[in-house]
C-alpha cells in the first residue's frame, strides 16, 4: 500500500482498500455508522486513486454541479459553450430548412444545462468517490441529479452510504443491477483497542471510560485528536486542553459555539458549557426557500457568543470589546474560505456574514462592506432582499470610495426590490456621484440603468429612457457587452409599455444575441421573458409559453427565485387568457408565495390582481373586487402610478358589471387621465371604455363626472370608488 497518513489510519482495512482501487463500474460500500466507509474514500482520494466528493446539508442542485464538475477538472463554463453552440447551430439549420420537422424539432428543444453536465460526467474516466448522502436524503430535487448521474456515467463510482439511509432513499431501484455491494462491519473492541495503541503509543484510559461500549469508539477517540490539532491552530495550548474533554460531549450543532469561544480565548464554565448550549435554541435559516423576515433586523451573531461579547462591553473596557469582536471575525472569515475564495455553499454564506456583523460592531466598515458585496449576488438570488437591506445600510459606512459606491448600488437594488423606491433612487445617486469621480465608466453605466428602473416604477417613462440611452451610450463606449444587452432590455420594456411592440421586440432580440454571445444567464433568461411577453400581446400562446419556460429553467438554475415568479405570473396569465383559469390560478399561487417570502410588494400587488381579474370572469364580483382593493393599496404605498391606473380600470369594468356606471364612470376617468400622464400603451382601451359607459348613462352625465374628477385629487377619487364598491 502506499504510505498513509495518521489522519486517515487504514490498519486492517486493507484488503477492501485494495479491493477498491481494482473496482470499476458503480460500487456501494455499506455498513452502519462509524464502520470506516468515510475514512477509505477519503484515503483513496488522498493517494490520488480518484476524487472524493461529500454531499453537504446546505447544497442546492447548482452548487453540486458547480462543485463536482471543478472536482472532475471541467469548468461549469463549458457547459454553457456547448449548450450555445447547440442553439447557434440549430438556428441556422432553421433558417436553411424550412418547415423541416425534424430541424423544427431540434430548434425547439430546449436542452436543460443539466443534460450537457451529465454528458460530460458520463465520459469520466477518473473515480469518482460519493459520500454524505445521508445529508441530503430528505432533497429529492439532488436525489434526482443523483440517480442521473449513476444511470448515465461510465467511469467508476464508490458510494458510501449508511444501511438506515439506503434504505430510505432505495438505492437498489436506480442503480444499475450489474452494481457491487460491499458491506462494511465495525471494529472488534481487541481491534480497536490495537489500532489505538499503534496511532497513540497507550490506551487512553479516559477515552475508554467516555466511549465504554461503543463498538466506533475508534473513531470517536480520532475525532477527539482532530479536534485538538484544529483548535490549537486558533488558540493557546492550554485552552485548547481546557476545551478538548467538553468538546466532545457536544452535539455536532453546538460545537461551532465551543469553538467560537474558544477563540474569544477567555476562561469559560467548561462544566456548564454543554447545559448552556443546550438552552440554545436560536437558529437563522438563510436556505433559499426559508427565510424569517425579522432576522433582518437581528444580528447574526451565533446568541451564546453574543452574549458573552455583550457582556464584556457592559463592564466598560471597549478597546477590549472592540478586539473580540475582531477575533470572532477573523475566526468566521476563516470558516468561510472555499476553495475559489468565494462563500458559496449556505453554511459559507452564513459564516461569512457572521463576520461581517463582527466587523460592523469593531468598526472595521470597510472589510465588513467587502464581504456584503461578496454575498451579496448569492443572497439577491435567493430573495433576502429584507437581510441585504439592512446590511447595506450599515456597509454603506465604508470609506474606501470604490467599495462604498459597489455598496450602495447593490443596497439600491434591495430597496428596490422592496417597493422603496426613494431610498433606492438616492443610493444609485450616490453610487453615480462615486463612481463617476472614480472614472468608472462601466460602473456608472450600471447605476443610470437602474436610475432608469426606478422611474419606469413609477410611470416615469421619458425619465426612464433618458436614463437607459445615456447607459447604453456609456457601454458601448466602454465596450461593456453585458451591460449594452441589459440597456437593450430596458428599453424595450418601456417601448412595450408604451404599445409600440415591433420596437421592444427588436431591442429584447438586440439584448438576447449580446447576452448569449457573453454567456450571461441572468441576461438571457430576462430578455426571453420579454420577447414572450410580445409574443403574447400578439396571440401567439405557443411561442410565447417557449420563451417563458426557456427563461423558467435558466432562473431556477441560477437560483433567482424573483425570475421565478415572475415568470409562473406570465405563464398564469397565458393559461388566463385561453380560458384555463385552475392552471392560470395555480400559476399565479406559487408566483404570489415567492413574491410574499421575497418581499416583492410590486409583484405581489399584480398577482393580487390578475387573480381579481379571474374571479370577475367567472362572476364572483365581491371575491374580485377584494383582490383588486388588495393589489391597489399596495400600487398605492410604492408610488406606482401605473399600476394604480391598471387597478381603477379595471375596477370601472367591474363596477360597470354590478350596475353602479357612475362609480365606473369615475373610475375609469381617473384611469384615462393617469394613462395619459404616464404614456401607456392600455390609454386606447380606456378611451373605449369610458365611450362605452357614456353610451350607458349618457353624455352629458359623463362629462360632468368626468369635470368632478378633475377637480378631486387621486386619493379621493380612490377612497370614493372603494367606498362605493365595498359592499359588493
Amino acid at each position: 500500500m502506499p504510505p498513509q497518513r495518521e489522519s486517515r489510519y487504514l490498519v486492517h482495512r486493507e484488503d477492501e482498500y485494495d479491493a477498491l482501487v481494482r473496482a470499476s463500474g458503480i460500487v456501494v460500500l455499506h455498513g452502519p455508522a462509524r464502520c470506516g466507509k468515510t475514512t477509505l474514500l477519503k484515503k483513496l482520494a488522498e493517494d490520488g486513486r480518484g476524487v472524493y466528493f461529500e454531499f453537504h446539508g446546505s447544497d442546492l442542485p447548482e452548487s453540486i454541479r458547480i462543485r463536482l464538475a471543478e472536482a472532475m477538472g471541467k469548468r461549469p463554463r463549458l457547459v454553457h459553450k456547448v449548450w450555445e453552440t447547440m442553439q447557434k447551430v440549430a438556428k441556422g439549420l432553421a433558417s436553411i430548412f424550412k418547415g423541416d420537422e425534424a430541424v423544427e424539432a431540434i430548434t425547439t428543444e430546449r436542452r436543460h444545462i443539466l443534460e450537457q453536465f451529465l454528458d460530460l460526467l458520463g465520459k469520466a474516466e477518473t473515480p469518482i468517490y460519493l459520500d454524505g448522502i445521508r445529508e441530503v436524503a430528505d432533497k429529492q430535487d439532488i436525489l434526482d441529479l443523483l440517480w442521473d448521474i449513476l444511470r448515465r456515467t461510465s467511469a467508476t463510482i464508490v458510494i458510501g452510504i449508511r444501511d438506515e439511509t439506503r434504505a430510505d432513499v432505495d438505492l437498489n431501484e436506480h442503480i444499475r443491477d450489474d452494481a457491487t455491494f460491499v458491506s462494511l462491519d465495525r471494529f472488534t473492541p481487541e481491534q480497536t483497542e490495537d489500532l489505538v495503541r499503534r496511532k497513540y503509543g497507550d490506551w487512553d484510559p479516559q477515552v475508554d471510560e467516555r466511549w465504554e461500549g461503543d463498538p466506533g469508539r475508534l473513531y470517536l477517540a480520532m475525532a477527539e485528536a482532530d479536534t485538538l490539532g484544529d483548535l490549537l491552530t486558533e488558540i493557546p495550548r492550554t485552552l485548547a486542553d481546557q476545551y478538548h474533554g467538553a468538546y466532545t460531549k457536544l452535539t455536532p450543532s453546538q460545537r461551532p459555539c465551543a469553538e467560537m469561544l474558544a477563540v474569544l480565548g477567555e476562561p469559560v464554565s467548561l462544566t456548564d458549557l454543554a447545559a448552556i448550549l443546550e438552552t440554545d435554541r436560536t437558529k437563522l435559516d438563510l436556505s433559499p426557500a426559508i427565510f424569517d423576515e425579522d432576522a433582518a433586523e437581528a444580528r447574526l451573531y451565533h446568541p451564546t457568543c453574543a452574549e458573552y461579547i455583550h457582556e464584556t462591553e457592559l463592564k466598560g473596557d471597549p478597546a477590549h470589546h472592540k478586539s473580540l469582536h475582531l477575533r470572532a471575525a477573523q475566526f468566521y472569515v476563516k470558516r468561510a474560505e472555499t476553495t475559489d475564495g468565494e462563500p458559496t455553499s449556505i453554511e459559507d454564506i452564513r459564516n461569512a456574514l457572521r463576520a461581517r456583523e463582527h466587523f460592523h460592531e469593531a468598526g472595521k466598515h470597510d472589510e465588513a462592506a467587502r464581504i456584503f458585496t461578496d454575498t451579496w449576488e448569492m443572497l439577491h438570488r435567493w430573495g433576502h432582499w429584507h437581510l441585504l437591506a439592512r446590511i447595506g445600510q450599515e456597509s454603506a459606512l465604508a470609506t474606501d470610495p470604490p467599495i462604498r459606491a459597489a455598496v450602495l448600488h447593490n443596497a439600491g437594488i434591495a430597496q428596490q426590490n422592496l417597493g422603496n423606491y426613494s431610498e433606492a433612487q438616492r443610493y444609485y445617486e450616490e453610487s453615480l456621484e462615486i463612481f463617476r469621480e472614480l472614472g468608472d465608466q462601466a460602473s456608472a453605466a450600471r447605476s443610470l440603468n437602474q436610475l432608469g428602473m426606478v422611474q419606469q416604477l413609477r410611470g416615469k417613462y421619458a425619465d426612464a429612457r433618458r436614463y437607459y440611452e445615456e447607459s447604453l451610450e456609456i457601454a458601448r463606449e466602454v465596450g461593456n457587452r453585458a451591460s449594452i444587452a441589459a440597456a437593450h432590455n430596458q428599453l424595450g420594456t418601456v417601448e412595450q409599455q408604451q404599445g409600440n411592440y415591433a420596437e421592444a421586440q427588436r431591442c429584447y432580440e438586440e439584448g438576447l444575441e449580446i447576452a448569449r454571445e457573453v454567456g450571461h444567464q441572468a441576461g438571457i433568461a430576462i430578455c426571453l421573458h420579454q420577447l414572450g411577453t410580445v409574443q403574447q400581446y400578439h396571440g401567439n400562446y405557443s411561442e410565447a409559453q417557449r420563451h417563458y419556460e426557456e427563461s423558467l429553467q435558466i432562473a431556477r438554475e441560477l437560483g433567482d427565485r424573483g425570475g421565478v415568479a415572475s415568470t409562473l405570473h406570465q405563464l398564469g396569465t397565458i393559461q388566463q387568457r385561453q380560458g384555463n383559469y385552475a392552471e392560470a390560478q395555480r400559476h399565479y399561487g406559487e408566483s404570489l408565495q415567492i413574491a410574499r417570502e421575497l418581499g416583492d410588494r410590486g409583484r405581489v400587488a399584480s398577482t393580487l390582481h390578475q387573480l381579481g381579474r379571474i374571479e370577475e370572469l367567472q362572476d364572483n364580483h365581491a371575491e374580485a373586487q377584494r383582490y383588486y382593493e388588495m393589489g391597489l393599496q399596495i400600487n398605492r404605498e410604492l408610488g406606482n402610478r401605473a399600476g394604480i391606473a391598471t387597478s381603477l380600470g379595471q375596477m370601472a369594468m367591474l363596477a360597470e358589471q354590478v350596475d353602479r356606471p357612475e362609480t365606473a364612470a369615475l373610475a375609469i376617468c381617473a384611469a384615462r387621465r393617469l394613462m395619459d400622464e404616464i404614456g401607456m400603451a392600455e390609454r386606447e382601451r380606456a378611451e373605449a371604455d369610458c365611450q362605452s359607459i357614456a353610451d350607458l348613462i349618457g353624455q352629458e352625465r359623463f362629462s360632468q363626472i368626468e369635470t368632478e374628477e378633475q377637480q378631486m385629487s387621486l386619493d379621493e377619487v380612490i377612497d370614493r370608488v372603494l367606498q362605493e364598491l365595498k359592499d359588493l
